[in-house]
């Protein structure tokens, strides 16, 4: 991507940097969240880059959202290829600018920041390290494949910088934890694995990444669809279960069978059965979140509305809508959604809850889409619903 080019050339100057990221932000965007095979071209001239300009870095104006999510995206970037070095060069301009960073990358800094003083000291981060990975597990912002890549990363760090005994303490302590996290079983049965050779440790990181590239499918657009021919719609029906959410979730768990998803349900569903066991694990955690959206300042809506789902899922974020705006209220649903199998149990849902509002159903992803796919608005009121963006390529 020539954006590493343009970077290569702003670094200097803190005027020309700051240009740079905001007249190029969406590029940026692109680069930091293209495939791992990609990114690792380029550690060395990120390397070079941080390290030879700190002071650069340290007065860029942290007002600047654009500017505060670059850093993020470097920091990012330097966890991915385990660069010790730069993240002991940027975490410092993260605290003092109060940069928030979430806890999965907290978690991962922690390895490297504050620089380590002695053996015993990158021993004692083992707990707090593991408890912020654990909550940040929980709320589903990483996945037992992040989470292995992670303690995986610390493992390494361990042998590379302490002696044996020291790294059979790092096992006790996963063995001592795993009862409660059984991923960190997984990771030891890595670890055994690869012989505790640390190359080997260091290839499983890179195959475990690249695996993580694999681009969304693009489905063809379908407006119209809803789920019907299954005994869950039969289930649910105009007449069936009530129509609110927390009953739409208990239908949902009947057909979960308790399987394992994959990356925690934030790859598309392709089966009924995935879509009931999400429902399950994540749709109280997922509403809670929306709910809490919808709370003040958001202003209350006594008219009619049209509500708009950018990467519905099922549309719990919609049903939490509805539920605030009102069912009375709301004129049009518009659904979208690259899963086709998901946006018709959406649209299912949109029904159960609003059986006289007009849904619109658009099967895409974003890039996809063009601005002919959207109905015309029919309310003088809309709400924009974005809360698994993150989630779709």
């Amino acid at each position: 991507m020539a954006i590493i080019d343009k970077i290569k050339e702003a670094y200097g100057s803190v005027g020309t940097l700051a240009a740079l990221i905001n007249g190029n932000a969406k590029e940026l965007f692109d680069y930091f969240n293209a495939t791992h095979g990609y990114l690792k071209d380029d550690k060395a001239i990120w390397n070079e880059l941080v390290l030879r300009n700190k002071q650069v870095l340290r007065n860029l104006d942290y007002s600047d959202p654009y500017v505060r999510a670059f850093l993020v995206c470097l920091l990012e970037y330097a966890m991915r290829f385990g660069q010790r070095a730069v993240v002991v060069s940027l975490m410092p301009v993260i605290r003092k600018h109060d940069i928030v960073i979430g806890k999965r990358l907290e978690a991962i800094s922690n390895i490297f920041y504050p620089k380590i003083s002695h053996s015993e000291d990158l021993l004692n981060r083992f707990e707090p390290i593991c408890s912020l990975l654990y909550e940040a597990w929980l709320d589903g912002d990483v996945d037992n494949r992040g989470v292995e890549v992670a303690i995986l990363r610390y493992y390494a760090y361990v042998v590379e910088n302490t002696q044996p005994q020291h790294v059979s303490r790092f096992i006790d302590a996963m063995d001592a934890k795993a009862a409660e996290w059984p991923v960190l079983s997984q990771i030891k049965d890595v670890i055994s694995g690869c012989g505790g050779e640390i190359r080997a440790i260091y290839q499983f990181i890179d195959n475990s990444l690249e695996r993580n590239d694999a681009p969304i499918v693009a489905y063809e657009h379908g407006p119209g669809l809803i789920e019907t021919d299954t005994n869950y719609a039969g289930e649910l029906g105009l007449n069936g279960v009530n129509a609110d959410f927390r009953s739409i979730r208990e239908l949902a768990k009947g057909y979960a069978s308790g399987k394992q998803l994959r990356q925690r349900g934030t790859e598309i569903i392709d089966n009924h059965e995935d879509l009931a066991e999400y429902m399950k694990r994540y749709g109280n955690m997922h509403f809670a979140k929306i709910c809490s959206a919808f709370e003040s300042p958001f202003p209350v809506i006594g008219e009619k509305t049209d509500i708009i789902d950018w990467g519905c899922g099922q549309s719990i974020s919609t049903m939490a809508a509805i539920e605030k705006i009102g069912a009375g209220n709301v004129n049009m649903i518009v659904l979208i959604e690259p899963s086709q199998i998901a946006l018709k149990r959406a649209a299912a849902h949109c029904r159960k809850l609003v059986p006289t509002a007009n849904i619109i159903t658009i099967c895409s992803d974003f890039d996809s889409l063009n601005p002919a796919d959207l109905p015309k608005p029919t309310s003088n009121v809309a709400v924009n619903v974005l809360s698994n963006v993150l989630d779709m390529d």
